[in-house]
């Protein structure tokens, strides 16, 4: 899909259009596409890929996202997840999503899901 949208500004998932019409929409659609999920011409957010669930299951994870799409795609393909900093603390919760408030040291690996433009995050 990366290929079809770099070369034709056009890739096709499920029958829906994925357009980079312009080159703030393709940076866009490529970066969600890298991440595993994508918005289409419709509105809605499709999952592509579920590497992250597969290579970390059964550890303890906190994860960094960006994309709105992200955050869905991350609940549905990790059963057990917490925005609440204090029961990923104290129990064995598997994910928690906005690692900013959580301490992490009892995380067993930090996923960089996606990535900010913004120096504000990675400070």
């Amino acid at each position: 899909m990366i290929k079809s949208l770099k070369r034709q500004r056009i890739a096709i998932f499920e029958g829906v259009e994925v357009l980079g019409d312009t080159l703030a929409k393709l940076l866009t659609k490529l970066r969600q596409l890298s991440s595993g999920t994508v918005i289409d011409e419709k509105g809605e957010y499709r999952i592509i890929d579920q590497y992250v669930r597969d290579y970390f299951q059964g550890r303890k994870i906190a994860v960094f996202y960006v994309f709105k799409s992200e955050l869905e795609m991350l609940k549905e393909v990790f059963p057990c997840w917490t925005q609440s900093p204090e029961e990923f603390q104290h129990h064995r919760i598997k994910c928690s999503w906005d690692s900013s408030a959580v301490r992490l040291d009892t995380a067993d690996a930090l996923v960089f899901f996606n990535l900010e433009f913004s120096y504000l995050p990675w400070e």
